[in-house]
């Protein structure tokens, strides 16, 4: 959902202070990146419950906002939260959150982990006959690592880049790139069979 702007209230920017290495500035300019993801409300249901991973705390906090006026009542850690709402950070919420903090550059992509439900990879090919690039779509197959060009490595990825450019109406000699990024990441290289693996017919 869309927030809006955000900012603290005295007694979560004391908590902040309290509770994390992370500075109240700095908190805020993750939550107004839109970073994060809502994983519960209270009992006014006003009141969401931001689920956010702290760069320099290397650790996840949860942030109660008021979704009306953008006011952060306060900030717990997770075991504080855990006490109250442990339903709401399941495995794939808290891993959702950390994937998310890798592709906008604010953690290791050592920390990335795979098998995110909501988070998907899309395709883009830049063609030798023009200056723009075409999407082919979303990959379905799974991926295990935070590198992309990994895909390059696949026949499959390849009969599907195949089949994709002909039903947009482009052959395949007229490849020149393919890219490919996750959702809130950049745009990555795939080169074509880095490891010998993959063959494709042209």
């Amino acid at each position: 959902m869309n927030f809006p702007p955000s900012q603290l209230s005295n007694h979560a920017h004391s908590r902040v202070l309290e509770r994390f290495k992370i500075a109240p500035s700095e908190l805020l300019g993750l939550l107004n990146a839109g970073l994060g993801k809502k994983i519960g409300v209270s009992a006014r249901s006003h009141l969401a419950h931001r689920l956010v991973w702290s760069h320099v705390d290397s650790a996840s906090l949860i942030a109660i906002q008021d979704v009306v006026s953008g006011t952060v009542l306060t900030v717990l850690t997770v075991e504080m939260y855990r006490n109250e709402y442990k339903a709401n950070l399941t495995e794939n919420r808290l891993r959702h959150v950390l994937n998310q903090m890798v592709h906008a550059g604010l953690a290791p992509s050592s920390q990335w982990r795979p098998g995110d439900k909501e988070e998907y990879v899309t395709v883009y090919a830049r063609l030798t006959k023009s200056s723009r690039q075409v999407a082919l779509g979303r990959w379905r197959s799974p991926v295990e690592c935070v590198d992309l060009s990994i895909l390059g490595a696949h026949e499959a990825f390849w009969s599907w880049v195949t089949q994709e450019l002909s039903e947009r109406g482009h052959a395949v000699d007229e490849l020149e790139t393919i890219f490919a990024k996750f959702s809130g990441g950049d745009h990555q290289p795939v080169p074509y069979c880095p490891e010998g693996e993959a063959t494709l017919e042209k």
